[in-house]
């Protein structure tokens, strides 16, 4: 089920823009058993790469020392 439409995910989208993330062909969905996560909207080919994240989206223990939390 794709919760796009949540909120949190319109926030988190928000988030990962102003970071210069480039958009994929990733929604946000629930699936039962497991919960949420990532579903693509595209049929996926062999070595194809699905989601590419810039280093300022990444959370590192250096980044958790540098804000407000360390």
């Amino acid at each position: 089920m794709n919760e796009s439409h949540k909120s949190e995910f319109i926030e988190l989208r928000k988030w990962l823009k102003a970071r210069k993330f480039q958009d994929s062909n990733l929604a946000p969905a629930c699936f039962p058993g497991t919960g949420r996560g990532l579903m693509s909207q595209t049929s996926l080919q062999e070595g194809q790469m699905i989601i590419s994240l810039p280093e300022s989206c990444l959370l590192t223990t250096d980044t958790v020392i540098r804000s407000y939390l360390g």
